[in-house]
């Protein structure tokens, strides 16, 4: 019979004060506060934290594990463009991201899709060129699933309209027409990006990334919601888009404190209980190294890694000679994707919803940063917010 003694029940209580004054004796007379880390001028962290400081422990942040593998595929001349993809798709990709250099006709659309089976995984289309057509590219996807039997009630991905970004005077009324047209005809498609990789910068600014990163959720579900669309209609559209640096715990903490604002978001917008929408995070390219490949390769596995424990729903790797001046090979692909591959099938970080709950330093880290973004955000939008706010 299984005992239900609590896991080193054997082993005595040990308090805040004889852990601290345990650590002073090992630092040999070295000032215990002179380890305290200095994120900011504002924000500055102590060594080490103890049950005594959080009491009350706080659920999960997420209520599911796992997900899903991403790959850039640059779309431009074929074959190439369809052998990339169907090498992505083989070697275990979930969530092809179509990078479309220039528009293509439906043979072209017949011709680059061979092959794929949209039910098994996740499509996202990206337009990177000017004058971008998002509703024609949804039209054209559209079609293509149609012509070839697939139900586009069933397809699953997103597509990147981010007028606040790509348009000097965003059309909103726009914005609109493509989330109805979703609804209508791509319901599993998510069409309204909150591309915050723009704001990733200093780690001493997290709070302001942050910060900025709701005040543009909310601006898209002001304008939105003032064109007649519920708050839930347009976070069912709505997806995030943000990039993880270097800095191990920060970025682990801003998504995980992104997570915990959320709520407080759709508080003031009278929808409780709306679900975050879903989370895609890129590594920050200028986190690459211009001269070695091989470290691109360790880097990008704890870049990874940060995403995973924050919680990421997508994760897109670069390959690792992405910052070179050179294409990607089939060598760096593979290897972008495998680290992926190897953190879910040989570490299981996939199997854990939130890993890090209960982690005191963490848990106190995503705290400060949920707390000052948030102060933050309210002062942009007192200010006006995200499109008038003097302070942006």
């Amino acid at each position: 019979m299984a005992s239900e003694t609590p896991l080193f029940s054997d082993f005595p209580a040990v308090s805040k004060a004889e852990w601290f004054a345990r650590m002073e004796k090992d630092l040999r007379g070295k000032p215990l506060h002179d380890m305290r880390w200095h994120l900011s001028k504002d924000i500055i962290l102590e060594p080490a934290y103890h049950p005594e400081d959080r009491p009350e422990p706080r659920p999960p942040l997420r209520s599911q594990p796992g997900w899903q593998v991403g790959e850039y595929v640059s779309l431009d001349e074929l074959p190439d463009a369809r052998n990339r993809l169907l090498e992505g798709l083989q070697g275990g990709v979930e969530a092809p991201v179509l990078r479309f250099k220039r528009t293509f006709s439906d043979a072209e659309w017949d011709q680059m899709l061979d092959g794929l089976l949209p039910d098994a995984v996740s499509v996202h289309l990206e337009e990177l060129y000017s004058r971008k057509q998002p509703q024609a590219l949804l039209s054209q996807w559209h079609g293509w699933l149609k012509r070839h039997g697939h139900d586009p009630q069933r397809i699953k991905g997103t597509i990147d309209v981010d007028p606040l970004l790509d348009e000097s005077e965003p059309d909103f009324d726009a914005l609109k027409d493509i989330v109805q047209q979703c609804r209508k005809e791509l319901p599993g498609y998510r069409c309204v990006q909150v591309n915050a990789r723009i704001f990733h910068g200093a780690i001493q600014a997290v709070e302001q990334e942050l910060a900025l990163t709701l005040a543009k959720a909310n601006e898209y579900l002001v304008q939105l919601t003032e064109r007649g669309l519920t708050p839930g209609q347009v976070v069912d559209r709505m997806h995030l888009s943000l990039a993880v640096g270097t800095s191990y715990f920060v970025e682990i903490a801003k998504l995980r404190a992104l997570r915990l604002l959320w709520p407080s978001l759709m508080q003031g917008h009278g929808a409780n209980g709306l679900p975050m929408p879903s989370m895609a995070v890129h590594l920050a390219m200028e986190s690459q190294s211009e001269s070695d490949m091989y470290a691109n390769m360790i880097q990008a596995s704890t870049q990874v890694m940060s995403a995973v424990l924050g919680g990421a729903d997508l994760i897109f790797v670069l390959p690792a000679n992405a910052n070179l001046k050179e294409a990607s090979t089939g060598f760096t692909r593979r290897i972008a994707r495998n680290v992926q591959h190897i953190l879910k099938l040989e570490a299981h970080l996939d199997q854990v919803a939130d890993p890090l709950a209960g982690s005191y330093f963490v848990e106190e880290l995503t705290d400060v940063l949920a707390r000052k973004a948030w102060k933050l955000f309210r002062e942009f939008e007192a200010d006006g917010g995200y499109m008038e706010s003097s302070l942006i």
